[in-house]
């Protein structure tokens, strides 16, 4: 089966518009000049924000509600400055007793290493020092090693103000959190960090547009053009678009470096082709079905594949759970995205009640593709690729390809938009290298697909790769199925043995980064992490069955990141931190599974009772 044509014109043709490399642009250039000047020509955060180009300081974000480091609120939220194309982006929060206040976080775009840069500068609070410049393990908790950009894709952003499309909507709260927000830009105040912003927009502009049509979408300042939309709204969607399409260049460029290239190339140069599921069947050998059956077998089933299937037989059921399994995640974070912001606008307006309104206000001026078709309902319809995702995650993860990683989302797992990244592992000029091969060999041009699964088993046929790849396939299958053992041995013992080796594991590698500093867990802590009581079994369990943790599915988001690979992005604890042994997850699986059941349950009720 084809990739669909639609996204690959649509979405891929439009975002592969700019070059990677692309030329750094001007205003990138001159904020990346003033962070190296920092430490000898700045001596406040005010100095810095002041020097900043115009582009920049028009081009803002406002989050009132953070998971980054740096906490926020709607009333003194964390500002995001962008450059046009995303080349640079800095961030900062506005109230003094926020965590991160003395803190600019910074991302630069390296156009010839092809990275992801992220730094820091600590000003002195009393401004009597020059700043510290640094980079830490706050950025690669949050942003992997290597980095990569957090930037959840649109058409709307959890406590982002506005929220949804950019788009400023008449009769809403949000207008006046908004507006409120840009006067501020007016008070000349010293402590006012916000007075350094330059809007496009002002109260008049919004004004006029509310009175025509009922909304006002922000737009983004571009370097030479004055104020443009962005693909699908303004500034957010901008920065999405751009962020999107450096990372795939970073993950190809870094795959291209790794030892294995060479024998993925004509894969990859396969699926840039477009080659049909059947096709790249042949561009394995056959041991590489079992070996992915088997990898994929451990993830859903801590088991190996069942040996007696045909390959073709492999290839196809494994296919299949790849295709649920790649839909199931793109659904869970358009979800997530739902509760976190229905959960902020409870939170900001006092009850359920209001914030229904507040989004059925929006749904009757503008839509909510992604959020959902009326308060409290969902709309599954999410438009992602996952017939193409499924080939790209069954021939490249099992050999050590983490598809995952061309997602700029948070939880990058959860592979949402797809169609933007769905055959960008290899570069055009690998691409001619390849293609002057198949000629050279006088292979069939007329069939690329045939050409390259022959080059393809050719480099794949090496005994030694096999062999590297087939152990790490191994270690890892032998790792879930002592889990699973582990689980079945302790099936049988007192719910009391069972909650307290839960709460020790707990307690020793989960507490440290969740520790609670409020009562409200979408509050974050350390690195981002959000509270969680870990520590307080009693605590954590009323949490998880509350509505605040049934809509933000909790148990699962516990579980999923407590049993993911340990080289998958989100997995829990942090590698390198603290350990979770193997024992220990056997426990703690056994301890959530019953609010998993529970949740099912429920769902399933819930189900019924509507239909």
């Amino acid at each position: 089966m084809k990739f669909l044509s639609f996204f690959l014109f649509s979405w891929s043709a439009l975002l592969a518009q700019t070059p990677c490399p692309a030329p750094l642009e001007k205003t990138a250039q001159s904020v990346r000049e003033l962070v190296n000047q920092a430490p000898n020509k700045f001596k406040s955060m005010n100095e810095f924000l002041a020097a900043l180009p115009d582009t920049m300081k028009s081009n803002f974000i406002f989050m009132g509600e953070s998971r980054s480091f740096q906490t926020a609120s709607k009333e003194n939220p964390r500002v995001i400055l962008t450059s046009p194309d995303a080349d640079v982006r800095i961030s900062f929060n506005t109230d003094p007793k926020d965590r991160g206040y003395n803190n600019i976080e910074i991302s630069f775009w390296d156009p010839e290493s092809k990275k992801f840069e992220y730094t820091e500068l600590t000003f002195d609070p009393e401004s009597q020092k020059p700043p510290q410049r640094h980079g830490d393990l706050a950025c690669t908790t949050c942003h992997g090693n290597p980095p990569k950009p957090n930037w959840d894709t649109y058409n709307y952003w959890a406590g982002m103000i506005p929220f949804n499309k950019d788009t400023l909507v008449k009769g809403t709260a949000e207008l006046g959190w908004y507006t409120d927000l840009l006067n501020k830009t007016k008070d000349t105040n010293p402590n006012n960090r916000l007075q350094y912003l330059k809007p496009i927009e002002d109260e008049a502009k919004i004004k006029e547009s509310l009175d025509a049509q009922g909304y006002m979408m922000r737009l983004y300042l571009s370097e030479n053009n004055g104020p443009q939309p962005g693909n699908a709204g303004g500034i957010a969607t901008q920065l999405f678009d751009r962020l999107q399409e450096r990372q795939r260049c970073a993950e190809a460029e870094r795959l291209k470096k790794t030892p294995e290239f060479s024998q993925m190339k004509y894969l990859l140069a396969g699926m840039k082709n477009n080659c049909s599921s059947d096709e790249l069947k042949n561009f394995v050998p056959t041991w590489y079905h079992k070996f992915a059956a088997d990898y994929y077998s451990a993830l859903k089933k801590n088991k190996k594949a069942d040996a007696t299937k045909s390959p073709d037989a492999h290839f196809l059921e494994t296919n299949k759970f790849l295709r649920d399994d790649t839909l199931k995640k793109q659904l869970l974070i358009r979800k997530e995205k739902d509760a976190r912001q229905r959960l902020f606008l409870q939170n900001q307006l006092g009850n359920k009640q209001l914030a229904d309104k507040e989004i059925q206000t929006q749904i009757e001026k503008i839509g909510l593709n992604a959020i959902g078709i009326a308060p409290g309902q969902f709309n599954p319809n999410i438009g992602e690729d996952s017939d193409g995702l499924a080939r790209m995650r069954y021939f490249l993860e099992p050999m050590g390809v983490l598809v995952s990683r061309l997602s700029t989302s948070i939880d990058s797992t959860t592979y949402s938009f797809a169609d933007l990244f769905i055959n960008d592992y290899i570069s055009q000029e690998e691409q001619e290298i390849i293609n002057q091969e198949i000629k050279e060999k006088g292979l069939n041009e007329k069939n690329p697909c045939e050409a390259l699964a022959q080059l393809s088993r050719e480099a794949l046929a090496i005994k030694s790769f096999e062999e590297e790849v087939t152990k790490k396939v191994n270690a890892f299958c032998d790792e879930r199925i002592f889990v699973d053992e582990k689980f079945q041995e302790i099936k049988n013992l007192s719910s009391n043995i069972i909650k307290i080796n839960t709460q020790n594991a707990m307690a020793d590698r989960c507490a440290s980064c969740h520790a609670a500093q409020a009562n409200n867990f979408l509050d974050y802590s350390v690195g981002g992490a959000p509270v969680i009581p870990f520590k307080n079994m009693a605590e954590l369990e009323k949490l998880i069955k509350s509505p605040e943790g049934q809509l933000l599915g909790l148990a699962e988001k516990i579980n999923d990141r407590i049993n993911r690979p340990h080289q998958y992005p989100g997995a829990m604890p942090l590698e390198g931190i603290v350990e979770l042994k193997n024992e220990e997850k056997a426990f703690l699986n056994m301890w959530i599974e019953k609010f998993i059941s529970n949740d099912k349950d429920n769902n399933n009720k819930s189900q019924v009772a509507n239909e």
